[in-house]
């Protein structure tokens, strides 16, 4: 039971990561102006305060 639970805490841990960063190159596109959908992702990896990675749904 320890282990699985230290699996899902590094597992959590890597998503953030990737999420940051994915976060921070959605960050500096719409900074750059870079032609893309950029401002539509920008809610969509946001890594609320309590510091769980949830990916928000998009509505169409």
């Amino acid at each position: 039971m320890q282990a699985e639970r230290e699996l899902c805490q590094r597992l959590k841990r890597q998503i953030t990561v990737a999420r940051r960063m994915i976060r921070a190159r959605i960050e500096a596109a719409v900074s750059s102006a870079l032609r893309g959908p950029w401002t539509q992702f920008t809610g969509l990896f946001e890594i609320p305060y309590w510091g769980s990675a949830r990916i928000r749904t998009v509505v169409n």
